[in-house]
């Protein structure tokens, strides 16, 4: 499994360009919002979760990070859902 780099420069760097290339694959929106969700950018990584969704909507990691953000801004009932 890939994680994404913890380094901010080069790893936002890498994500933007791969949705630069192709904007319609879910896995880059993911993995930026889970370097978002490192970085403490919880609304970013929640928009980048609902993309990847709106692209794969049943796409198992996307939907648990999601939540996994939700709850964390206190949004429990949203997360669960």
């Amino acid at each position: 499994m890939y994680w994404p780099r913890k380094d901010a420069n080069g790893g936002l760097a890498d994500y933007h360009e791969a949705l630069r290339i192709n904007p319609n694959y879910e896995e880059p929106h993911l993995n930026l919002g889970i370097m978002l969700m490192n970085q403490g950018h919880i609304d970013e990584a929640i928009a980048e979760y609902h993309e990847a969704l709106r692209l794969k909507p049943d796409y198992v990691k996307a939907h648990y990070n999601l939540g996994s953000a939700l709850d964390q801004q206190g949004k429990t009932a949203e997360a669960i859902a």
